[in-house]
Order: C-alpha cells, then structure tokens, then sequence
C-alpha cells in the first residue's frame, strides 16, 4: 500500500510538471511573440521602440535561464546573441531592426514548437 501511494504521489508529481512546463513554454512564447509584435509596430509608425525592447531582452533572458534545462544550449545561446543586438539596432537603420524583430520572433516560435510536443507527450 505504501509503494502504491508513493508512486501515485510521483506519477502526479511529473505529470502537474509536465502541465506546468507546456503551459509556461506556450504562455513565455506568447508574451515573446507579442512584444515582437509591438516592437516591430512602433518601428513602422516611427515610435521609440527601448522600453519595449527593454521588455523583450528581459524576458527572454529569465526565460533562457528555464529554457536552458530543456533544450540544447546551443539554441538558447543563439538567440541570445540575435537579443543583444537589439538595443543597437533600435538606434539604426529600421528595416534592420525590423528584420532582426522577425528572425528572432521565428526562433522563439520553433523553438517553442519543438518543446510543446515533447511535453504533450509527457502528458
């Protein structure tokens, strides 16, 4: 009887961590996908994008602290570089800026796809 308690207690165990992970993967993604959004907006109405760039390397960068137990430090490490050209870029040419606001958006959204389905499967 005891066996069966612990690993029914380990089994809900991993399995609220897999329902926390999928959900904040998707939730930090989101958020990283709407400040990529807002961004990319003020640079085309010609507004001071910092704060929210600011905002964006803030988050990613708590985000790549939890991203680095989950995924290939390479990957992490490769956005991380493309992030830090950021508040450069938002003193220089826009179509630059807006360039790198996409391909940062595209690396966060597959490396966001490729996660979920792992912690689908965990489930």
């Amino acid at each position: 009887m005891k066996r069966l308690l612990i690993c029914l207690t380990l089994l809900t165990t991993i399995l609220a961590a897999g329902i926390f992970s999928a959900a904040y993967v998707r939730n930090t993604n989101a958020r990283i996908q709407d400040l990529c959004a807002e961004i990319r907006e003020q640079v085309i109405s010609d507004t001071d994008p910092s704060s929210a760039i600011t905002e964006l390397c803030t988050c990613w960068q708590e985000h790549c602290k939890i991203l680095s137990f989950l995924e290939n430090f390479n990957s992490v490490t490769a956005i991380s570089a493309e992030m830090s050209r950021l508040p450069a870029l938002a003193s220089a040419d826009p179509a630059d800026l807006i360039e790198q606001i996409d391909s940062i958006s595209e690396q966060c959204r597959l490396l966001s796809q490729r996660h979920l389905p792992s912690l689908h499967s965990l489930l």
